[in-house]
């Protein structure tokens, strides 16, 4: 919400409000607040948000990389094959 120039002008002064500036001052106070509170409340609802996509997406992410291990070639390989390749491997 824009103050009026006239508005403005008194606020940035050193000058005394009368008691309809003051009032009008007060209530614009009271919508600004308002305005603030409701901003905090989306942004917090918009964090939560944030975190349980963040959350939803390592997840997945983590379910991409097990079904791409359970893909990979060497899980072809019968296991007979496998320990004799180590034991051969292993040394003397």
């Amino acid at each position: 919400m824009a103050m009026d120039s006239e508005l403005l002008s008194l606020i940035q002064s050193n000058n005394a409000l009368d008691d309809d500036q003051t009032r009008d001052v007060r209530r614009m106070l009271h919508v600004a607040c308002t305005g603030l509170s409701l901003t905090e409340q989306t942004i917090l609802m918009v964090s939560l948000v944030l975190a349980d996509l963040e959350h939803q997406k390592r997840r997945q992410h983590e379910d991409i990389l097990a079904m791409e291990g359970a893909l990979s070639p060497i899980r072809r390989i019968p296991p007979e094959i496998l320990v004799e390749v180590f034991i051969f491997c292993g040394g003397p």
